[in-house]
């Protein structure tokens, strides 16, 4: 209690009261704004090039370019398909945990089983190769198939090894991986392109049905092929330009990832690919840049021969090549000449004893 006549000193404002917002959240914010318009600039710069504002000594001036223009709607229109097909995807996956409604059922079937045979039994059991056993029992597996590479089942089964039972981040994650290799499409048929003068890459969305997206982002077997096919075209292209070893080293590395991956008649595809750029240049693909990426792919094919090999032995991969070459490429033995029990999915599964 003041007793005095004179007035009490008046009490300094408090420090958070006077300097409030704090310097730093002011500066945070200046910050993120700052990025944010750089963020936003270089969006801009990339759907609708040459399209901006620039300063000049009358003043700031507008930029359109018609090409900027034709560029913008072309990118906008992806843009706006491939979301507008993600989101009915991610709906259907909200809905429907296994399989999506335009899914080919029995493929998608297998991938699943074979994924859930991998994160149950282990890799080594078929040294990789797939198990294709339906049977709940331990003594009925593995069931062998070994016809195509089992990379894509692989890593179906590394991921339900982290999320079991989860089909739905399996199908989630696949779709992702597949509209990050549409984003690498869409870049690689810009920088062909541009190379011609013609800013219309967005519009080769076009080629693409609704039918085909959809299939893409909920097919196992192809989910992968826009990033696999086109991320190499782009590194090597990187290769080029900057000099990079490691880019190329890249390219190598996902070419022959991919060789494990792919059915080998899309993998003849990409063959032919390389072989076409270095006739064409459309790229700046030398004879002896496509022998490496040709000479990477039949590596791959080799690698899975080994792994069969490894598996199978001599004397029934010899007998079950024979007959797998004959049967692909003139039909003859036929399935019913080989004599194939019915419970057996290929010669070399009756053969190995796997069954």
């Amino acid at each position: 209690m003041i007793t005095s006549s004179e007035a009490a000193p008046a009490e300094p404002a408090s420090s958070a009261a006077s300097a409030w917002p704090p310097v730093w959240l002011s500066a945070l914010v200046l910050r993120a704004l700052c990025l944010a318009g750089r963020l936003a600039g270089w969006l801009v710069g990339r759907l609708a090039p040459g399209v901006g504002v620039r300063r000049t000594e009358e003043g700031i001036a507008f930029t359109l370019p018609l090409s900027g223009v034709i560029a913008s709607i072309g990118n906008c229109l992806a843009i706006f398909l491939v979301a507008y097909l993600y989101l009915q995807f991610l709906i259907a996956l909200a809905r429907f945990e296994y399989y999506g409604p335009i899914t080919n059922i029995e493929e998608t079937a297998y991938s699943w089983n074979i994924g859930r045979n991998f994160a149950q039994y282990g890799f080594m059991r078929t040294l990789f190769l797939q198990d294709v056993g339906h049977s709940p029992f331990r003594d009925d597996h593995p069931y062998t198939y070994n016809h195509q590479p089992p990379g894509l089942d692989v890593i179906t089964g590394l991921i339900l090894r982290v999320f079991p039972e989860n089909f739905r981040v399996l199908r989630l994650i696949f779709s992702l991986v597949f509209v990050a290799g549409m984003a690498v499409y869409f870049a690689f048929a810009n920088l062909i392109l541009r190379r011609y003068g013609a800013p219309i890459a967005g519009y080769t969305i076009l080629f693409f049905s609704g039918w085909a997206m959809m299939q893409g982002f909920d097919k196992q077997t192809s989910y992968y092929h826009p990033l696999m096919i086109f991320g190499p075209l782009m590194l090597f292209y990187g290769a080029i330009t900057r000099g990079s070893r490691l880019y190329f080293a890249g390219a190598l590395l996902m070419t022959l990832a991919a060789s494990f991956m792919m059915d080998y008649v899309v993998l003849a595809a990409v063959i032919w690919c390389w072989l076409f750029l270095a006739i064409t240049r459309i790229l700046p693909v030398t004879w002896k840049h496509a022998s490496a990426f040709v000479a990477v792919c039949v590596l791959g094919v080799i690698l899975h021969l080994v792994q069969n090999l490894l598996f199978l032995g001599w004397s029934v991969f010899i007998q079950e090549f024979m007959v797998t070459i004959g049967n692909r490429a003139i039909g003859y033995p036929t399935m019913d000449q080989v004599g194939l029990p019915g419970r057996c999915c290929c010669w070399a599964c009756s053969r190995s004893g796997c069954c």
